[in-house]
């Protein structure tokens, strides 16, 4: 069942892509991740586990909904418990958005 569950998330991750960079750590991929645009918003304690850019260059038609959403699947992939959407800048039809992610601290 967990390897029916992995194709599915890279089936829906396989559509064009925006080109992503992480440098980070790595856990075992999780089914769910807390999305987060402000530190303000996070109750719970936690490390950064990666620091997360992502770019449309290779594709102009990527909203940046798409690239939250990819970002979203990457996450998941790394095993983050949530990600934190840091910054984004936009110029015509490129955008740049960086995130880190986070791992809960029980």
């Amino acid at each position: 069942m967990k390897y029916l569950y992995f194709a599915l998330i890279i089936s829906i991750c396989s559509c064009t892509t925006p080109n992503i960079d992480y440098l980070g750590n790595d856990y075992d991929s999780t089914d769910n991740v807390d999305v987060y645009f402000s530190p303000n918003d996070i109750d719970e304690y936690f490390s950064i586990m990666g620091q997360m850019n992502a770019n449309n260059e290779n594709d102009e038609s990527l909203s940046l909904d798409d690239m939250k959403e990819s970002m979203i699947c990457e996450a998941k992939e790394r095993g983050a418990d949530a990600i934190l959407f840091l910054d984004f800048e936009s110029f015509d039809n490129l955008h740049y958005i960086t995130a880190d992610l986070l791992i809960y601290e029980y």
